[in-house]
């Protein structure tokens, strides 16, 4: 069987966490969540520069609680139990069970090769978001980022880099772009069947790193979908241009 791996790319809050648990649930899948993250706290993975780039990891006792709580799931207890000597295709093995979709919403995409190399169908979704309402969210988030010119430059660099290194998948095979303001209408995104009807609970949400206000339904008054003429020109230069 092979297995159908939708990863999910973008920077923090994009929308990648919204838009993967709604690929799972259309398509009765398994939503692995930020699986990268995962094997990091539960030490399948290593990466010496990880600490330094992300807050979560600031303090050992909060990883050690992280990896407590991913062993203490049923699902992930599986795979890490697995004998296979990549983690990721322990994943596999135990999603596969489940369902022959999975869907991956680590943001990152140090595993997009790493899927294909294991037989994998692996369609990239790219989460975009204007960097105007991007930027005053990351900062209510990471205080790092304050008001002053530097920071937001900072930030907007980050932003032109980051997303044009996604856009590149679109060269080697399939892609979808979800810019924000397409949050409330993924059906016109996403080229899928009408709801599934199967059995009760074959959508399965392995989520470790979710967030905690998640809901899995778009909701107009807390979604911020403005587009500026400035935002739309950062979108060109990206390559991310929208009707």
């Amino acid at each position: 069987m092979t297995m159908r791996v939708y990863y999910l790319v973008g920077q923090p809050r994009s929308g990648s966490t919204f838009v993967g648990d709604w690929i799972a649930r259309r398509l009765e899948a398994v939503n692995a969540g930020e699986v990268w993250q995962t094997m990091l706290a539960a030490g399948r993975l290593t990466d010496p520069t990880f600490d330094a780039r992300s807050e979560r990891w600031g303090k050992p006792e909060f990883r050690a609680a992280k990896r407590a709580e991913i062993e203490a799931d049923p699902f992930w207890a599986e795979v890490l139990a697995r004998p296979e000597g990549d983690p990721y295709a322990a994943l596999l093995s135990v999603g596969g069970k489940k369902s022959d979709v999975l869907v991956d919403t680590s943001k990152t995409d140090h595993a997009v090769e790493r899927y294909r190399a294991l037989g994998c169908d692996v369609t990239v979704v790219h989460t975009i978001r204007a960097f105007s309402t991007w930027a005053a969210s990351v900062r209510r988030y990471r205080t790092q980022y304050d008001q002053t010119p530097r920071s937001r430059a900072r930030l907007l660099l980050a932003y032109l880099r980051r997303n044009r290194q996604f856009r590149n998948y679109r060269r080697t095979g399939p892609y979808i772009l979800v810019p924000q303001e397409k949050l409330g209408r993924l059906e016109a995104v996403f080229d899928f069947p009408a709801a599934a009807s199967g059995p009760e609970g074959a959508y399965l949400r392995c989520e470790m790193f979710g967030t905690p206000s998640f809901r899995t339904s778009f909701d107009a008054d807390r979604a911020d979908v403005r587009v500026s003429p400035a935002d739309r020109l950062l979108y060109a230069l990206v390559g991310c241009l929208t009707s």
